[in-house]
């Protein structure tokens, strides 16, 4: 009889072994399904933040490319006013000789401030002539 019993079934000790194994399995099923699902969870975050990093990418170029404009406009406003306004600056004439020497009278246009003062530096000399 223990013959048939073992051949047509399991015994206590081989059906103990496969519940373990089927409880094993199950429990792996689970964390695999639990990690499966923080996985998503993340991948959505993800999506989330890149989306984010994007979004601000795209705001700060467009502000880099607001004040690349303003300071095109403020240079050409600047450069403009320079040229166009008549000021103390606009024209100069100087003339200047020294004791028996020859005259020499310069005209200046307006230039930028910056540009106006080391021009006028370099232009404006008093020259000797090599007559007696």
């Amino acid at each position: 009889m223990q013959g048939s019993s073992q051949q047509g079934g399991c015994t206590a000790g081989e059906e103990a072994g496969k519940l373990d194994i089927e409880s094993a399995l199950a429990w792996l099923r689970r964390e695999l399904m639990e990690m499966r699902s923080q996985d998503q969870a993340l991948i959505r975050q993800l999506m989330d933040l890149h989306s984010g990093i994007q979004e601000l990418k795209q705001e700060l170029s467009e502000e880099e490319q607001e004040i690349e404009t303003d300071e095109e406009e403020a240079e050409e406003e600047e450069e403009s006013s320079y040229w166009d306004s008549e000021s103390e600056q606009g024209s100069c004439s100087v003339y200047s000789s020294g004791s028996g020497g020859v005259g020499v009278a310069i005209s200046c246009l307006k230039t930028p401030p910056s540009l106006y003062s080391r021009v006028l530096s370099k232009r404006v000399f008093n020259r000797r002539s090599s007559v007696p």
